[in-house]
């Protein structure tokens, strides 16, 4: 995770001229980690100009687009990513793309074929014969199936996942906000607080639930 230092690394061996795509995927790749994604995009540009075929410098040019907020180009090279080979992150964010149109239900398609994915490879690496890797859960995949969730008024199912994802990241403030909008939806007010009051403490300034506190604390007002 030393992305600064490998950048610098990467951008020597440019400046060598040992161009080949796979060096502008990495630096695309450091690059988004580095939260520098106009830099990103440019980056996996040059490596599409090298190979267009490559997964993963589509999946880094569509992420890249995601955050510079150009979702539609971004969601064609997503599509085009899938084409060439199915991978979790790339219907992860096709979800949050048509979470944000918000097309619910097929942001929920999406995002429970990333979870499927995910949990394949997770089964895949658990029963291979290799002796080292890492296997982590991307908690996040599921964070994002309980907000959709609650967006189709869903509350059953989506309290069910904040339950689980608090048990599992019990220090995570987004998971006990969620719970906490779910609550207020159903009418309990009361315990709806208590999951904002542990959210705050985890986050003061997360301002969903500043606003609901505000929300509540109004309704409650004689």
């Amino acid at each position: 995770n030393c992305f600064e230092e490998s950048l610098e690394l990467i951008n020597e061996v440019i400046n060598l001229g040992q161009e080949d795509y796979s060096i502008y995927y990495l630096k695309s790749a450091n690059l988004i980690e580095l939260t520098l994604f106009k830099e990103a995009l440019d980056a996996s540009e040059k490596g599409l100009s090298l190979n267009s075929e490559d997964v993963l410098l589509n999946q880094n040019k569509a992420i890249a687009l995601y955050h510079l907020g150009i979702f539609d180009e971004s969601f064609e090279f997503f599509k085009k990513s899938i084409d060439l080979d199915e991978t979790t992150n790339s219907y992860f964010f096709l979800s949050r793309i048509e979470l944000i149109n918000k097309n619910f239900k097929k942001s929920l398609d999406y995002i429970n074929k990333a979870i499927e994915l995910q949990l394949n490879n997770f089964h895949d690496l658990k029963d291979s014969s290799i002796e080292f890797y890492n296997v982590f859960i991307n908690y996040d995949q599921f964070l994002l199936k309980s907000l959709i969730l609650y967006n189709l008024k869903e509350f059953d199912e989506a309290n069910m996942l904040c339950d689980c994802l608090i048990e599992k990241e019990p220090e995570n403030a987004k998971n006990y906000c969620l719970k906490a909008m779910i609550l207020f939806e159903e009418g309990k007010y009361e315990e709806s607080l208590g999951f904002i009051q542990k959210t705050l403490d985890l986050n003061p300034d997360c301002e969903e639930a500043i606003e609901l506190k505000n929300k509540i604390e109004s309704i409650n007002c004689p």
